[in-house]
């Protein structure tokens, strides 16, 4: 998921960074930010407490089965008529910066909490994953550059946008910001 949503800013970002970007007020570094969401509601119609196989019914009639996992420890708490809430939200910024200005790294940081045993299950996951790669290559005349990524590979990107490509120079650094959250949790109808 990151690979791709990375190559899909990457390209967005260069097509855009001096047209329609915002730009921080007092700050010279064009970036590029956008964000995406899903949210999804169903309801609980049956569960195998042996097979650990709960079937849920969409909003839009479908019915899915979901094998849960041992480690959702909550499921006895889950009944027919439950309602099951999931929302995804992911976040992605782009900051080109000059040689110097960044440090080529990969940093991650992720955090989970579950409800307490007893309760309704309820589920909140965040992950944030920064990286830095450093611009290794740029031919004008193809519209091109060559990022590498912490991990030593190199990925080739073209772009329509000539001018700013211009003015980025070779060492200069591509910084990637991507927050994702993830929230599922499961409640009465009556409580909502």
């Amino acid at each position: 998921m990151f690979k791709f949503v990375s190559t899909l800013f990457i390209y967005l970002f260069l097509i855009c960074m001096t047209d329609h970007a915002v730009a921080n007020p007092g700050e010279e570094h064009p970036y590029l930010t956008g964000s995406q969401s899903l949210s999804a509601n169903a309801e609980v119609i049956s569960i195998d407490m042996e097979t650990r196989i709960v079937e849920l019914r969409t909003t839009n009639g479908k019915i899915w089965p979901y094998k849960i996992a041992e480690s959702a420890h909550n499921l006895g708490q889950v009944e027919v008529g439950d309602l099951v809430d999931y929302q995804f939200e992911s976040r992605t910024s782009l900051i080109l910066m000059g040689q110097g200005e960044a440090t080529p790294e990969v940093m991650e940081n992720v955090t989970q909490t579950r409800a307490e045993p007893g309760e309704k299950p309820r589920l909140v996951a965040e992950a944030k994953r920064v990286q830095t790669a450093t611009v290794v290559a740029i031919d004008l005349d193809a519209s091109a550059f060559k990022l590498e990524w912490p991990d030593g590979s190199v990925e080739e990107y073209t772009t329509e946008d000539t001018d700013t490509l211009k003015k980025a120079s070779i060492g200069d650094h591509l910084v990637k910001t991507q927050t994702e959250r993830l929230v599922i949790s499961v409640s009465r109808p009556d409580q909502e």
